[in-house]
Order: structure tokens, then C-alpha cells, then sequence
């Protein structure tokens, strides 16, 4: 076997000279990671902390979702549907607490309903001006001269402008209605899934009106709680990064805020 060197020697000496320092260092390169992992554990937190937050956006636009499709069903068909939207609202006095609770969104409803209704109004009315824009264009007269031909040729450019113009409102104001029923679903899911108002009725025992909205419910939990699972597999594997880098919660969460 090859003899130690002089360098090999020197070395041993001084480690045993100071084995407690050694130790120290022995011990930290082993259990902490290197510059480089540390980096890489970093750079995928940051991911996970990102996906987090797309996660909350996901769940979110999910439960306003609901509220789009909860309204078009409360507004939709009221012989068949009734007026209440909650399951055995019927008789009040014999009402639960639960359904009360849910009762209690009967008012954000029909102010959501009137904000609605203000904006179809304001739609309608452009529509009116575009009918009559077009009506009006359509019956130009022919022109009996070069000066009256260029001047109704400009009417005929401006007046086509206004009509794009309306079109265009009118398509903005279309997502102003979905923006409303949404925020009205961020309400509503909250209200039913808190109430548990679905829990104390069987299927067979609910309205065409009441299954509708149990059905519509039911997609949107089950759409959350999967998103609210992977949630907390990310949750945990961001944890499991701390804890290897050697952070508390509480440095984690202050390095978070930093690299938002």
C-alpha cells in the first residue's frame, strides 16, 4: 500500500490538533445542503409557491363559476322553479338554521339582479342606436352631385364608426353581467357549502329547482377539493424543502413574501 505523504500527515495532526472544530464541519457537510442543492431547492420552492398561488386562482374562479350557473338557474323558468333558493323555504317558520342562512342571500340576489338588469338595459338601449344607425344609413339617397357624394360618403364611414363602436360596448358590457353573477357566486358558494343546506334533504325529496342546484354545487366541490388536495401535497412538499434547507415556518414565510 502507498505510504501517507507529508501533506497527509500534517493534516491528521491538525484535525486531531482541533476535533471539535472538525466535528463541526464534518457534521455540517454532511447533513446541510451544498451551495448548489441549496440553490436548486430554492428555485423549486419558488415553483411550488407559484403553482400555490394558480391553485388559489383555480378554486376561486371555480366557485365563480357557480354563481354563473347558480343564477341562470334561480332566474331561469320561476313556475317550475318557485321563487325561494333553498330547499324548504316554503313555510319560513319552519325553516332551519341552515336554511336561513341561506335565505340570507336572497338579497345579494335581487340586488344582483337589478345590477343586471341595469346593464341589459344599458345594452338594449345601444342596440336601439345601432338599429337606427343602420336604418338611417341604408337610406341615403343617391347623390346628385361630386361634393354630395363625398359628403355622404363620410356620413356613411361615420356612421358605420358609431355602430362598431355600440357593437363593441355592448360586447363589453356582456362580460360586465358575467363579472356580476361571478361575484355573486364567490357569496352564494360560501353561503351552501357553509350551511351544509343540502345535507338535511334526500334527493328524492328535492324540487326540479333544489336538484339542479344540488347538481351544480356538487361539480363545483368536487372541482375545489381536488384542487384543495393537490393544494396540500404542495403545502408539504414545501415544507419537506424548508425543513431540509433548515428554515423555520417563520423565515419560510418571511422568504416568501420577499419573492413576491
Amino acid at each position: 500500500s502507498q505510504l501517507p505523504t507529508f501533506e497527509s500527515i500534517a493534516l491528521l495532526l491538525c484535525c486531531h490538533q482541533h476535533q471539535g472544530c472538525f466535528n463541526i464541519l464534518l457534521y455540517q457537510a454532511t447533513t446541510m445542503p451544498s451551495l448548489w442543492d441549496k440553490a436548486k431547492l430554492l428555485t423549486k420552492r419558488t415553483k411550488l409557491q407559484g403553482e400555490l398561488v394558480m391553485l388559489e386562482r383555480e378554486m376561486k374562479n371555480r366557485k365563480a363559476l357557480f354563481g354563473v350557473e347558480l343564477y341562470d338557474l334561480l332566474v331561469a323558468d320561476p313556475k317550475s322553479f318557485g321563487g325561494s333558493i333553498v330547499p324548504g323555504m316554503g313555510a319560513s317558520q319552519n325553516a332551519t338554521v341552515a336554511q336561513l342562512k341561506v335565505e340570507q342571500l336572497s338579497k345579494p340576489f335581487e340586488q344582483c339582479k337589478q345590477d343586471i338588469a341595469d346593464i341589459e338595459s344599458v345594452q338594449q338601449s345601444n342596440k336601439t342606436e345601432q338599429d337606427h344607425l343602420a336604418e338611417s344609413r341604408e337610406n341615403y339617397a343617391d347623390p346628385r352631385s361630386a361634393g354630395e357624394t363625398f359628403s355622404k360618403a363620410g356620413n356613411w364611414i361615420s356612421t358605420n364608426a358609431q355602430e362598431l363602436t355600440l357593437s363593441a360596448k355592448t360586447k363589453l358590457l356582456d362580460r360586465d353581467i358575467t363579472k356580476r353573477k361571478e361575484m355573486f357566486g364567490l357569496l352564494a358558494y360560501e353561503s351552501y357549502v357553509a350551511s351544509g343546506v343540502f345535507d338535511q334533504t334526500s334527493n328524492g325529496g328535492r324540487t326540479p329547482k333544489e336538484k339542479k342546484i344540488h347538481e351544480c354545487l356538487e361539480r363545483s366541490k368536487n372541482v375545489i377539493a381536488m384542487l384543495e388536495r393537490q393544494q396540500g401535497l404542495t403545502e408539504r412538499e414545501i415544507e419537506d424543502i424548508n425543513e431540509s434547507l433548515g428554515q423555520s415556518k417563520q423565515e419560510a414565510a418571511a422568504a416568501a413574501t420577499e419573492s413576491t
